[in-house]
């Protein structure tokens, strides 16, 4: 069935939350597929010591926090780079971005890293803001983006996202233009 539906994507965005739908065979179809490959993988109470992103052998960008990195590499203290590294080379993916919370995000293009700062001043809920943040990078490192300005976008997004209250709303385009207006003023 998952063969089916990519066979005329342009690119796949997945979001693998860990429950089980998605099998060692689907993954594997995804990784083959040929297609631009955006790949996130969820932590959760269920699923913690079994779901991990390097259980995609391949990607085209990944999109993770910190903690699920630091989870999946089993180390707690080396420098996101390094963890990225050998991530990167394990799932031959050159493009890596690492929400880090009130730090910001980190991303690594060909091994090249790029820092941008959080730009939340508050934050009400941070459910779903990861998915938003993924669904617009995604977008962006696909159609070539270059790399400082998909740091910049994902901020932008996950700015927006953690002043929404569950998922009640979405982050808007029109939202968006107006946060990038403010913060250029």
């Amino acid at each position: 069935m998952i063969a089916a539906r990519i066979g005329g994507a342009d690119a796949i965005v997945c979001s693998d939350f860990g429950h089980g739908l998605l099998t060692g065979d689907a993954k594997q179809i995804l990784c083959e597929s040929g297609r631009f490959l955006a790949v996130n993988t969820q932590i959760n109470a269920a699923n913690i010591r079994f779901h991990a992103i390097s259980n995609y052998p391949r990607a085209d960008y990944v999109c993770v926090n910190e903690g699920e990195l630091r989870l999946d590499a089993r180390n707690r203290h080396n420098e996101i780079g390094q963890l990225v590294g050998g991530l990167a080379e394990k799932m031959r993916c050159d493009r890596f971005l690492v929400t880090q919370g009130h730090a910001g995000v980190s991303y690594f293009d060909r091994g090249t890293g790029y820092q941008s700062p959080a730009l939340a001043t508050a934050v009400l809920d941070r459910i779903g803001s990861g998915d938003a943040v993924l669904a617009i990078t995604s977008t962006c490192v696909a159609s070539g983006m270059p790399a400082d300005m998909v740091a910049f976008v994902a901020n932008v997004i996950g700015a927006q996202a953690v002043q929404i209250m569950g998922n009640r709303d979405f982050v808007t385009r029109v939202a968006t233009y107006k946060f990038i207006e403010t913060l250029l003023k």
